[in-house]
């Protein structure tokens, strides 16, 4: 099975623009993986546009929901690791 890496960047436009080819070293070291990124409501039409991220978490989403619920969400991608490329105070705990 292919591991699943969630990427964290959840800031401005241009710094998630600069993350992109991190997803895409990871689909060069482990092929057939799956990337999540985690990010911003507006920067997701950026991220859909990368043939290097699989899928896109909405951190807006996310953090309104009860601590339980995001832990839910986050294991529920059953991910090899999580990359904080930024940290988010909320995200990482």
């Amino acid at each position: 099975m292919s591991p699943t890496f969630l990427v964290s960047r959840p800031d401005a436009i241009g710094d998630v623009v600069l993350t992109l080819p991190v997803a895409g070293q990871l689909k060069r070291l482990f092929p057939g993986c799956r990337v999540v990124l985690i990010g911003r409501s507006y920067t997701a039409a950026v991220v859909a546009a990368c043939p290097w991220v699989d899928a896109f978490l909405n951190i807006d989403e996310l953090l309104p929901l009860p601590a339980a619920a995001q832990v839910a969400r986050l294991r529920s991608y059953a991910a090899a690791a999580i990359i904080h490329v930024f940290p988010h105070q909320k995200l990482a705990r």
